[in-house]
């Protein structure tokens, strides 16, 4: 099996900013005030990448997203302290994980603590629906967001790396990884002159037409016959003799060591994919329809043979119009509750809902069911430790902890609240989801919490199951 360390991502962004600048100025006028976010929803494992046999990483593969972006002016040269670079969490299997990596769960390896193989949709069945709220570190994740004035650019390079080790993570993840790196970069523009060509379908020679079958990172067809100037990739090719040998070097990628690498290499070397977007084309992009809803845009990274690793990932543009929904790319996940706090859990499943106590009750094996979210203290609970690992859930209205009716193990066995006892049925452990939602499965039962049946109606009962990756079995904590 090979392993791939990657050196360098690029020679300097001024490859980035030699990429054509071509402007419609009357839709630039029209929109340059206008708040625009550029957000991965979630990817498609086509194939998982090739693993350590002894699977130290996590079982089958574990994966993070990232960006570079900056912005360029008129002439074409990187803006100073616009560059913004930022990655997930590492999303797979979290059995055993540290606490210091703050994984999330992803994938559907054998074990039911996450692991993506070929064959998964992460977060869900259909990705590019994700509506989790937006952030900086979990799906959908923020790439860049910001206004652009007449005649800027943002210029983003779109990342999915294979997380490959406890080493790479504790000692090189922003100082000497791939990201870390990126924060050394020369930003200002270089004199030496790159070739670039846009990735259509008129590319010459269809260097950079859509191709399953060769290693590479590709948006699909029919984005790149509408958007023939947004998304670029170096043709190496067109270098001087020079120039290409720098370009390799700079991104040369080495086998038999072991290190974070992305997706998308080829045999010798790793060739980015580079989204260049003004005010024109994200107003564009905003209201196109590729197949998947509108601004949502499918790229393919494609892994040379022997590496083997094959993500399709849903980004999407989008106009953010609501004040409070802007500055999402500096949000992160707290994965601290304040025991003194009382949050309601959101159904994945059935969004617009929330767990309440039925009717009010406050004697023992009251149920839990589902409920409109009135913000009544029914429907919020305390956090609070029961140990180092696990918690308990006190219901804020009656003071009594969430338990199973009648301490059974079995699966579909009801959900209640009783008085507080100390015993371990008591007791829940918590499982970040990479989407920012939560697993809450009993410690004693190893069981998780969900809506019976995946019903979405008012008094829909809660009860426990053996986790099955249903959005039903999905939770955010949300403080009220």
């Amino acid at each position: 099996m090979k392993k791939i360390a990657f050196l360098g991502l690029f020679a300097t962004l001024a490859i980035q900013a030699q990429i054509p600048n071509k402007i419609n100025k009357q839709e630039v006028l029209q929109s340059q005030t206008d708040y625009y976010r550029v957000v991965a929803k979630g990817f498609i494992c086509n194939r998982e990448t090739s693993d350590d046999v002894m699977e130290r990483d996590g079982k089958r593969d574990e994966i993070y997203l990232s960006a570079t972006s900056t912005i360029t002016n008129r002439q074409g040269f990187s803006i100073p302290e616009t560059t913004v670079k930022n990655r997930t969490r590492t999303m797979g299997d979290v059995n055993g994980r540290a606490k210091e990596e703050r994984r999330s769960m992803a994938g559907s390896a054998i074990g039911n603590l996450g692991g993506i193989q070929t064959g998964d949709n992460i977060p869900d069945v259909e990705p590019w629906k994700n509506q989790a709220s937006p952030s900086g570190d979990l799906l959908p994740f923020v790439l860049w967001e910001g206004t652009l004035e007449d005649h800027q650019s943002v210029i983003i390079t779109p990342t999915i790396m294979e997380y490959d080790g406890p080493d790479d993570f504790l000692t090189n993840l922003w100082e000497n990884s791939f990201i870390g790196q990126l924060g050394h970069l020369v930003t200002s523009v270089a004199t030496t002159p790159f070739n670039l060509f846009t990735s259509n379908v008129n590319a010459p020679n269809n260097i950079g037409l859509y191709n399953d079958s060769a290693p590479g990172i590709y948006p699909i067809p029919t984005v790149m016959q509408q958007f023939p100037d947004q998304f670029y990739r170096v043709k190496v090719d067109l270098l001087t003799k020079d120039q290409k040998i720098e370009f390799q070097r700079q991104h040369a990628i080495v086998t038999n060591s072991p290190a974070d690498r992305p997706i998308g290499s080829s045999e010798n070397f790793y060739n980015p994919l580079v989204m260049k977007l003004d005010a024109a084309s994200m107003e564009r992009l905003s209201h196109t329809d590729f197949g998947y809803g509108k601004g949502i845009v499918p790229i393919r990274f494609i892994d040379t043979s022997g590496l083997n690793g094959d993500y399709t990932v849903f980004y999407t543009m989008e106009k953010v119009t609501e004040t409070a929904q802007k500055g999402r790319i500096n949000v992160s996940h707290p994965d601290v509750f304040d025991p003194i706090v009382g949050y309601s859990l959101r159904n994945v499943w059935a969004h617009d809902k929330v767990a309440d106590v039925l009717a009010g009750g406050t004697t023992d094996n009251t149920h839990i069911v589902l409920n409109n979210d009135l913000n009544i203290d029914s429907q919020k609970f305390n956090i609070k430790k029961a140990n180092d690992f696990y918690f308990y859930l006190n219901n804020v209205y009656n003071r009594l902890n969430l338990d199973i009716l009648n301490k059974n193990d079995i699966n579909g066995s009801n959900i209640v609240s009783s008085t507080a006892d100390n015993s371990e049925i008591q007791q829940w452990a918590f499982i970040r989801y990479c989407d920012g939602s939560w697993i809450i499965r009993n410690v004693k039962t190893k069981k998780v919490i969900e809506v019976y049946n995946a019903a979405t109606n008012i008094l829909a009962p809660l009860g426990q199951m053996e986790f099955n990756n249903g959005r039903n079995q999905r939770w955010f904590i949300e403080k009220e």
